[in-house]
């Protein structure tokens, strides 16, 4: 089967989530996000993640995962209308090494499916 390799960023929008406890939202999204390793439509055959903060201090996760189907952002729906916003780059090397190498600079990865 063709393998599909990617990088996708989850980032809290200050908006969304104003007023809302922030170590309940992070544990809350952090949640969202493993849960999407194991969902059966993504086909994730491997997933990595790493939590870090933007310049302005904003919670966002990057995710290096390989699925065995092309990704849609529209499969993020829920994250986008209740925490932020979901950024999807396809990995042109087609492996899964450069997109650790970037996510690591700032913590080590969690890897989920290995």
């Amino acid at each position: 089967k063709k393998s599909y390799y990617y990088m996708i960023t989850f980032t809290l929008s200050p908006d969304l989530i104003k007023g809302k406890d922030p170590l309940q939202t992070r544990t809350e999204c952090e949640a969202f996000i493993e849960a999407q390793a194991f969902r059966p439509a993504l086909q994730f055959t491997q997933f990595h993640y790493v939590r870090e903060k933007t310049k302005k201090g904003i919670d966002h996760w990057h995710c290096v995962v390989c699925s065995t189907t092309p990704l849609a952002k529209s499969r993020f729906k829920y994250y986008t209308r209740k925490y932020g916003a979901v950024d999807i780059s396809k990995n042109k090397q087609q492996n899964l090494q450069e997109g650790l190498n970037y996510i690591s600079k700032d913590g080590i990865p969690k890897s989920l499916l290995d």
